[in-house]
């Protein structure tokens, strides 16, 4: 009956992630959490960028046909939510607070003609995106991100495509400068369509961060005189299959690693691997839904975290959830999100749970 009702299915789905972080409090309850300000940070925006990439970005793929008619569109998209976030500080404390967030997005595209003995007719293009993410009363917790980045497609052959990206972002948080950086990210994505319901892409790409104010630890554990530099490498499959108009589905495998120029421990150095998916499901004339789920695993290779032990941090971030949407026509939506979130660790300070709930408007162009 469920399988045949989809209103049911998403009552179930999320009576089921409600049980699952009722059941998991436990996971924090015997010692106080003694994350620093960047870890926090690092994590919350780790779970934010995969929430966004797998919910926002790809819920408006029903918006596919409408786009491609209008490539010539600055301005696609302007959402404002509010929400809460059950544990804001990630610790055993599980306090709570109010969140508003308000985004932009928008892009450019234009055909190219072919360039001949070089490349064959293809598409330049612009995306751009700016966030505000502000909590009610943890203001330190505050931030800003924008990016801008620059592609080109060029169809190889009929069945695949190339994509090549350049993106510049900034994080600016409004009272930590520590945490604030430029970002540069190169991106090839290579997309094989083995029909019209199914395609893989392929990527890699390498994003340099210039931390703006802070100084690289030395070995002693102290600022040096260089400022903060990480290398961040990703290598990953994505397929995505439409079984139908309605219906879309996609997930990422992908390997990961981080270098730093911090000395003490090699503090920030890590390699992992992460695993992702969603389900776009349009319910009716009005509703659609997407469902998500996601993990993620990071291994700090020189990273210790007690003083008479070699052990080194390990950390698997898992998070699942569903957003809910009612189109009232075809330029405003409102929408409903739930998304519970864990991070299990060998350090116990380190682990955490929670949710978090948001409500919105969504205007798309």
């Amino acid at each position: 009956m469920i399988r045949k009702n989809p209103t049911l299915f998403i009552l179930a789905v999320s009576l089921l992630i409600f049980t699952l972080s009722s059941k998991n409090a436990w996971s924090e309850g015997e010692s106080a959490s003694d994350l620093t300000i960047e870890q926090k940070q690092e994590k919350r925006l780790l779970f934010n960028q995969y929430v966004e990439d797998e919910i926002a970005r790809r819920e408006k793929e029903k918006y596919k046909n409408k786009q491609e008619e209008q490539k010539k569109t600055w301005i696609s998209k302007v959402s404002s939510v509010y929400g809460y976030d059950s544990n804001v500080n990630l610790n055993s404390s599980h306090r709570g607070d109010g969140f508003f967030q308000e985004t932009m997005e928008g892009s450019f595209k234009i055909d190219r003609p072919s360039i001949p003995a070089i490349a064959s007719a293809g598409r330049l293009g612009v995306n751009w995106y700016n966030e505000f993410y502000e909590y009610e009363n943890t203001e330190t917790l505050s931030y800003q991100t924008s990016s801008i980045s620059v592609f080109t497609e060029e169809k190889i052959n009929p069945k695949l495509k190339l994509k090549l990206a350049y993106e510049f972002s900034n994080l600016r948080y409004y009272h930590n400068d520590q945490l604030n950086y430029y970002g540069h990210k190169a991106k090839p994505t290579f997309t094989y369509y083995f029909s019209d319901h199914l395609s893989v892409n392929f990527y890699t790409s390498y994003e340099y961060r210039d931390y703006i104010s802070r100084k690289a630890l030395d070995n002693a554990n102290g600022p040096s005189g260089e400022g903060r530099v990480d290398g961040y490498y990703e290598l990953g499959i994505g397929p995505r299959f439409y079984p139908t108009d309605k219906t879309y589905i996609g997930g990422t495998l992908a390997l990961k690693w981080n270098d730093s120029n911090d000395a003490f421990h090699q503090y920030n150095d890590y390699d992992g691997w992460k695993a992702n998916g969603f389900i776009y499901q349009k319910l009716n004339d009005r509703f659609s839904t997407v469902a998500l789920a996601g993990y993620d695993y990071k291994n700090y290779a020189s990273r210790t975290f007690q003083a008479d032990s070699a052990e080194t941090e390990e950390d698997r971030l898992f998070y699942l959830g569903d957003n809910l949407y009612y189109d009232f026509n075809k330029n405003w939506q409102v929408f409903c999100s739930y998304v519970y979130k864990q991070n299990d660790c060998n350090d116990p300070l380190l682990e955490f749970s929670g949710y978090t709930m948001s409500a919105g408007v969504n205007f798309t162009f």
